[in-house]
């Protein structure tokens, strides 16, 4: 499983890879304009309790300039990490899509997870 999280756009190598991803966004518009590209999407409530379970994802890719991660705080920022931890795989991996802040518009340094 494919989760990506706070990417609001469907990602063409993923489908033109044959592989599904669920996207996880936290804003209904971007969800509906998902559904209608033909992307499955979630709307999350919370950074701390994705609906998924334990050791669901295989890969999790992370846009850290993404608007859920631009609009909010650090503590939401490290409650999605550690959602991320929790639900990713042993043999998973975090991709993330965005460079730090000052490498270009819309990035955001991630905070340290405490």
């Amino acid at each position: 499983t494919v989760l990506a999280v706070d990417v609001v756009q469907p990602i063409p190598g993923l489908i033109a890879a044959g592989l599904d991803a669920l996207h996880v966004v936290w804003d209904d518009k971007a969800a509906e304009a998902l559904f209608r590209a033909r992307a499955a999407a979630l709307v999350a409530r919370t950074a701390s309790e994705l609906p998924l379970a334990d050791l669901a994802v295989d890969v999790a890719l992370l846009d850290a300039g993404g608007p859920a991660l631009r609009e909010r705080g650090d503590e939401f920022a490290r409650q999605l990490l550690r959602e991320l931890a929790r639900v990713l795989l042993p043999t998973g991996a975090l991709l993330v899509l965005r460079p730090a802040a000052g490498a270009g518009p819309g990035g955001r340094e991630l905070p340290a997870l405490r």
